[in-house]
């Protein structure tokens, strides 16, 4: 498995984690929710995490293909 593609798979699940983030802050936007609305609490606060975490875990894999691919070409 290629560093390039380490590096696309990366930034693929970025862009998937923000626009999970993006969705979920369109549908605050868009149908607040309600008083008694308590389970789509608990779904956003769950997206927000995966979507938070898949950015973050993400971001470091990338970075780290583009030192790993930037290591073994020296």
């Amino acid at each position: 498995m290629s560093w390039v593609l380490i590096r696309d798979e990366g930034v693929i699940m970025f862009i998937c984690g923000s626009l999970m983030l993006f969705a979920v802050t369109l549908g605050r936007y868009l149908d607040p929710p309600q008083s008694d609305a308590s389970i789509r609490i608990i779904c956003d606060s769950w997206m927000w995490f995966v979507g938070d975490g898949l950015m973050l875990v993400s971001a470091f894999v990338a970075v780290m293909a583009i030192l790993g691919g930037y290591l073994v070409s020296i």
